[in-house]
This record gives structure tokens, C-alpha cells and sequence, in this order.
């Protein structure tokens, strides 16, 4: 029997908070398992902020007024984690590194290496790792629906960007207007792919999910809401009167705690499934949250945000 071509996997594997990221990882993790392949996520246990965050006063300011807002919520946020780690754990096999140095010094060996999807392209802040900087020079490496979360880079990284970019044999990325941004830094052809979580179906997913047994309705608008503006409220709470169905908020933080009807600060991944797919609508800001909305065939809506709209509006474009 043939052994099993190794795939090391290079993305935004281990978070404590973020949904999206864990789930994109474990639909990467079981679809390269059903054709056949071996999986392993290359996990750093400390990324941390760059040096201009960590020299910056606002950046410490903005920390710092978090953790003062955060306290009441924060054994929430500890359960939440602990659960976090859990299904990473479950759905992923790891290859750890206390932090860059560490994998530098010794990196793993595969057949395949592998960015992920996600932001592992963010120009604005270098993942030296997400481009597969520790990957011998003559390996495969691959891109599947890489995303950059911004199609502007900086002047400072282009150099950096463009000299990983070309280290690439095979490219794709998930917004179509990464298309062109990408394209100006290879010769090889670029294509689109869809986000990892698309490729398992809605029972697929409905295997991975478990009860929020905290949940106070049977029916409900659930929202999963990373932006969100004083009009946005005004809108929402005018939904709720409209539909006569209460607000489930999954929050990541304290943000909004004040107009909805239950906040659910410590959903794990598994319990976040099954409120999203119990729920009578959907209303996100999160491209991930819009993504399951679609895989699970929610009534939805999605707020774009300020920030990063390009990303919901990609996907919403095919």
C-alpha cells in the first residue's frame, strides 16, 4: 500500500476566540483525509503582535481598555478557550513550536506544504511562517484560498511579499479580487478556490455540532456580529419587533451585550454549529458566519464592515 503523502498545513489554526479560523482548518484537515492524504497544522503557541503594535501607545491603550472591559465577562472567556482548544485538538493533527525561532531552528519535513485559507496573506502584518518561509527551497508548496483580508500592501512588506509569492508552484486564493494583487507578483496562473468550510456538507458539519445547553428559545435570530455600527442596532432592534423573534448574540467580546436578549460568551465551536444551524436567521458580520449561513441554508443577512467588506461581498458575488 502506497504511504500517505504528508501535508503540512500553514494557517490560523489554534485560535481561542475566532470561529471562522477553526472551522476553515477542520474542514482543511478532513477533506485532504477523504482523498487520501496525511494532514498536520503547523502550530505556534505564541505569534504575538508586530513591532510597530508592540511600540505603539494606541495599540496598548486599545489592549489595555479590552481587558478593563472584558473582566466581568472573563471566566466566560476562560471556558471558551478551554473548549477552543478542545476541538483543535479533536479535528487537528498538530505539529507545535513554542514560537518563530523555534521552528526556524528545526522545521518540519512533508511532501506537501500548504497555506491554508484565511487572512495568511494580510500584507499589513507578515506571517513569515503562513507564507511557508521555513519550507525547504525545492519543496511543493501550495496555496489553497489563500486571503490577504487587504488588497493594498503596504510599500514597507511589498518586497517580502513579492520574494514568497514567487516561491509558490501552485496558487489559489479566495476573493476574486486578490485575482489581479497576486497575479502582478508570479508568471504562474492563479486561480479562485472556495473557503475550506464549503467543502464539507451541512450534515457533515451537523456531525461536528453539539447542544448549547444554556440556549433560553427555542426559536431565534442568532447573530455573529465582528462590526457593527449605532444603525446597525437601530435596524436590528427593529427586526426584532418586525419577526417577534428574540436576539441570540455570540460575542467574542462585550460589544452589543446591551440590545440583545441573550449573550453567549462561551460557545464552544461545536456549540456555535448548533446555534447557528437551530436558529431561524442569521446576522453577521463575519465572512464565516455568512459562509455557514449559506452551507446550512440559513435566512441571512451580512454587514460588511468597514474594514474588510470585500470579503463577504466575493463570496456573495458566486
Amino acid at each position: 500500500m502506497d504511504r500517505k503523502k504528508k501535508v503540512l498545513v500553514a494557517t490560523f489554526n489554534n485560535s481561542k476566540s475566532n470561529y471562522g479560523a477553526v472551522f476553515q482548518a477542520c474542514a482543511l484537515s478532513c477533506f485532504l483525509k477523504k482523498i487520501g492524504a496525511d494532514p498536520s497544522f503547523l502550530t505556534l503557541e505564541r505569534r504575538g503582535a508586530t513591532d510597530a503594535q508592540k511600540k505603539g501607545l494606541v495599540f496598548a491603550a486599545k489592549t489595555l481598555v479590552r481587558k478593563l472591559l472584558s473582566l466581568p465577562a472573563k471566566r466566560h472567556f476562560k471556558l471558551r478557550e478551554k473548549k477552543f482548544r478542545q476541538f483543535v485538538d479533536d479535528t487537528q493533527s498538530q505539529v507545535r513550536y513554542s514560537d518563530y525561532e523555534a521552528l526556524m531552528a528545526a522545521p518540519p519535513s512533508a511532501d506537501v506544504y500548504l497555506s491554508g485559507s484565511d487572512q495568511v496573506w494580510n500584507p499589513r502584518r507578515i506571517n513569515h511562517e503562513l507564507f511557508l518561509s521555513f519550507a525547504p527551497k525545492d519543496a511543493l508548496k501550495i496555496s489553497y484560498a489563500a486571503s490577504m483580508g487587504s488588497e493594498q500592501i503596504p510599500s514597507e512588506h511589498e518586497a517580502i511579499f513579492a520574494e514568497y509569492i514567487a516561491r509558490y508552484s501552485h496558487i489559489s486564493v479566495r476573493e476574486d479580487t486578490m485575482l489581479d494583487v497576486v497575479k502582478r507578483y508570479t508568471e504562474k496562473p492563479v486561480s479562485q478556490h472556495i473557503d475550506p468550510v464549503f467543502l464539507l456538507s451541512a450534515d457533515e458539519w451537523r456531525a461536528q455540532a453539539q447542544p448549547y445547553t444554556k440556549l433560553r428559545y427555542d426559536k431565534y435570530v442568532l447573530l455573529y456580529l465582528i462590526e457593527f455600527s449605532k444603525d446597525d442596532v437601530r435596524r436590528l432592534c427593529a427586526l426584532r419587533r418586525e419577526t417577534g423573534l428574540p436576539l441570540v448574540l455570540v460575542t467574542l467580546g462585550t460589544k452589543g451585550v446591551g440590545f440583545a436578549d441573550q449573550v453567549v460568551f462561551d460557545a464552544s465551536p461545536r456549540e456555535f454549529l448548533f446555534l447557528l444551524d437551530h436558529a431561524e436567521m442569521v446576522i453577521s458580520s463575519s465572512f464565516h458566519g455568512t459562509a455557514l449561513s449559506v452551507v446550512f441554508n440559513k435566512p441571512f443577512l451580512s454587514f460588511g464592515g468597514k474594514s474588510k467588506p470585500t470579503r463577504i461581498e466575493s463570496l456573495l458575488r458566486h
